[in-house]
Parts: C-alpha cells; sequence; structure tokens
C-alpha cells in the first residue's frame, strides 16, 4: 500500500497497531499479467503495456476527441445500451 510507505494515515495506524504483509498477489490469476506486472513494479512499464495491448485492453487514438469516442462507444457496449442521437451529440 502506498500511503504506508509515504507516511499516510495508514502508516500511523501501521506503526501504532501493527500490519500484515502479503505474502502474493491475489488479484490477478493469470500468470503473464503477474508477470507483466511485477516487471512493471520493477520499473519496465512496457511489459505491462504489451500485455494490455496483445489483449485488446488498450485503444491508441489519433486525437482526444476521437479517444473519448472510443471510451464512450465502448461504455454504451459495457452497459449493453444504445446512444440516441441526441446523446452521442454531446460526446
Amino acid at each position: 500500500m502506498a500511503e504506508i510507505d509515504a507516511g499516510g494515515a495508514f502508516r500511523a495506524i501501521s506503526d501504532r497497531f501493527g500490519a500484515v504483509e502479503l505474502p502474493g498477489n491475489r488479484r490477478q490469476v493469470d500468470p503473464e499479467e503477474i508477470r507483466a506486472l511485477a516487471a512493471m513494479r520493477d520499473g519496465d512499464p512496457d511489459a505491462y503495456v504489451f500485455f494490455e495491448h496483445q489483449r485488446g485492453r488498450i485503444t491508441v487514438a489519433e486525437t482526444p476527441a476521437q479517444a473519448r469516442g472510443s471510451q464512450l462507444a465502448d461504455w454504451w457496449h459495457a452497459v449493453g445500451a444504445t446512444p440516441t442521437s441526441k446523446q452521442s451529440s454531446s460526446a
């Protein structure tokens, strides 16, 4: 937890009451993703960007407007909705 190391509120609680250190990654289950995240933490962010790009989770756009449009389209798809012409014109 970054705040503990940075001296935030969690650091004070940890100092006063103790803390438990988690021995491993419990959020990701894909071994490749775990390795990519470990590489990123070790100073190699390209490994995780490459991992995400290979899985189609990164979109590259020419302009901020295109990026926003792609985000909105992805959101509409995720929620199973279709924007009306009035809603999509405000994006």
